[in-house]
């Protein structure tokens, strides 16, 4: 399970499905995009094919070429999209699935690239980089090799089990979806507690949110 948060958009990716949220309004509570792995379908709301010329709200991964990931030097932000040929005479194109914000920033790097790797795989299309900027990633034994990473920075050291988080996240969120804010914090704890780094007032994002103590609106 990831859920990785862009500009405005949530990158949500469960149980076989990777699917995009807006992080406010419509399309919220219910992904604008969806794709399930194996099916070789993708589908998308019609506002969104509309603003970028897709053709009803299904469209077959046989006309993806490939998945494209990379940083957009002109307007300085990590993008994800996809190279589509929809029509033989045609040129491929780029369509955007998400972008982050403006920045050279290594979490929007590593978000974009871990996205569009399992993306590809659920679609069965290659994998494109462009522009990539790599920074050198600490192995265990402490050598360095090449990949993306995010910035180190310090924090309080306290540990929790995952599953204790996991399970009063499970039981608060069992029959709705909780707000975004909700979802940033809680799915950030998680990943924290994974690492074995979390403090125990991340559990709870912020009481109309299904998350207990949540003041999300």
């Amino acid at each position: 399970m990831a859920n990785l948060f862009a500009d405005g958009v949530e990158i949500n990716i469960e149980d076989g499905h990777w699917r995009l949220y807006n992080t406010d309004g419509a399309n919220s509570l219910s992904p604008f995009f969806d794709t399930l792995r194996g099916t070789g379908l993708m589908q998308y709301v019609p506002k969104f094919a509309e603003a970028r010329g897709l053709p009803g709200t299904v469209l077959a991964s046989d006309y993806i070429k490939a998945v494209v990931v990379g940083f957009d030097e002109q307007h300085k932000r990590w993008l994800l999209g996809l190279h589509l040929l929809v029509k033989d005479e045609e040129k491929p194109r780029f369509v955007e699935l998400v972008r982050w914000p403006v920045g050279e920033d290594q979490e929007a790097a590593t978000n974009s690239h871990q996205a569009g790797r399992i993306l590809a795989e659920y679609i069965g299309a290659p994998l494109k980089l462009f522009g990539a900027k790599k920074t050198p990633l600490a192995q265990a034994d402490g050598t360095k090799r090449p990949g993306v990473t995010g910035p180190l920075q310090p924090h309080h050291r306290v540990d929790i089990d995952p599953q204790r988080i996991k399970l009063k996240v499970d039981q608060s969120t069992r029959k709705r979806r909780p707000c975004a804010s909700c979802r940033r914090q809680v799915y950030s704890a998680l990943s924290s507690a994974r690492r074995g780094a979390v403090s125990s007032s991340r559990m709870y994002a912020t009481s109309n949110c299904a998350i207990p103590r949540c003041t999300s609106p």
